[in-house]
């Protein structure tokens, strides 16, 4: 019983953290349904003669039916439930759960990687079939090579004279130029680096604690916001403060403020709007406040920066590209190879002009730097021109 219900346990919050990311649901789910089915087969199994009664039955299908089910995790993790078990450690890690994210690490065993080797054959550059991709011909062929005849006859060949005509034409004609954005012509450009420098105080790390907690469910967790304004606002993702009871604002000198309204939220894209008091920001430090661009004008290819706080480390910086426009479940997201984990969630997406275009919310389970992003227009319609919101409240409230 020990052993079966922990490993039986972590199979199943890792099966049920795959749709959900609620730390309550990912426990209870698999509590209700280790413990139900169980007690509902004892009860079959028990005799209803008082003669016939049989002591320690119901330990023993507790017992059994856990052990079943760890044998299962153990044979699906090396399947199905490996990459979820390991994104289940990453979140009981970052959940301050180090013996629970151990075993879940053990339970699911290395990480599948392709090696070197694979990747320098001929056959992983060409395409799967009719619908792939074409890989251009040069990007493959090597460089031809010359003999050493060839070299000495290249090397006698005669230098053609000087045309003095011909130069001047050339220098004559204008030089090419790159097209201008005319959206965003006249818009400073960043490299990484610079708009780190400029932009990181603007991010802030929000630690959540949840309403009536047990220390059963996960405990804290934590997330990402940016300040949208001066008076103090801050975006970040509707999942990031579910349920929360209390939310702490750690600025990027380590302040923290613990005094956070909730404005509103839409968990149907997954957005929200937080406000702190501007006062309580230090001189040291001064309200930081980011752009938001026009996510519309996005183009696939574009390079983008996250800043975020992923597993908790704090201002992290990654860049990509947008790798793709696409609607997912429905909603409407911009695909990045900018990687991210749990914690970037609600940190800003910038372009190179140092403008939001998005808002980090997720990565794909069991693929390679494929996130995802809400687009920044969607945050646009969740601000109140008139700055007044109707659910605006503080946090701990009984109107959740």
């Amino acid at each position: 019983m020990l052993v079966g219900l922990p490993l039986a346990t972590l199979g199943g919050m890792a099966a049920v953290g795959t749709f959900v990311d609620n730390g309550w649901l990912r426990l209870l789910v698999p509590t209700v349904v280790l413990v139900a089915v169980p007690a509902l087969l004892a009860d079959r199994l028990l005799p209803t003669d008082a003669d016939k009664r049989r002591p320690g039955l119901v330990r023993d299908v507790l017992s059994g039916s856990w052990m079943a089910a760890a044998l299962a995790t153990s044979v699906l993790a090396g399947g199905v439930l490996g990459s979820p078990l390991r994104v289940e450690a990453e979140r009981l890690e970052q959940a301050e759960r180090p013996r629970a994210s151990q075993l879940s690490r053990w339970l699911a065993g290395p990480a599948p990687r392709e090696t070197l080797a694979a990747a320098d054959r001929p056959e992983a550059l060409e395409p799967a079939g009719p619908s792939a991709p074409k890989v251009h011909e040069n990007a493959t062929e090597e460089a031809p090579t010359l003999d050493e005849t060839e070299l000495e006859a290249a090397a006698a060949t005669p230098e053609p004279a000087p045309n003095p005509e011909a130069d001047a034409e050339a220098d004559a004609e204008p030089e090419a130029k790159a097209p201008e954005d005319p959206k965003r012509e006249g818009d400073p450009s960043y490299t990484p680096a610079d708009l780190f420098q400029r932009y990181a105080p603007a991010v802030v790390a929000l630690t959540v604690t949840p309403e009536d907690p047990l220390g059963m469910f996960g405990g804290k967790s934590s997330g990402t916001g940016f300040f949208i304004d001066d008076r103090g606002t801050l975006a970040t993702n509707h999942h990031v403060i579910e349920g929360a009871g209390r939310i702490e604002v750690e600025l990027i000198d380590g302040t923290t403020i613990d005094s956070v309204e909730l404005l509103t939220s839409d968990p149907e894209v997954d957005l929200a709007l937080l406000r702190i008091d501007p006062e309580r920001v230090p001189e040291s430090v001064a309200l930081t406040v980011t752009t938001l661009g026009d996510s519309e004008a996005v183009a696939v290819g574009e390079p983008v920066s996250v800043i975020g706080n992923p597993l908790g480390l704090d201002h992290t910086l990654t860049t990509g590209v947008v790798s793709a426009r696409r609607i997912y479940e429905g909603e409407r997201y911009i695909q990045m190879s900018a990687p991210i984990s749990p914690g970037n969630s609600g940190g800003p997406v910038f372009d190179t002009h140092g403008q939001v275009i998005g808002v980090s919310v997720a990565g794909l389970i069991g693929g390679q730097n494929l996130n995802l992003a809400v687009p920044v227009s969607q945050l646009s319609e969740l601000i109140a021109a008139d700055d007044r919101y109707p659910e605006r409240r503080t946090f701990g409230a009984k109107s959740w």
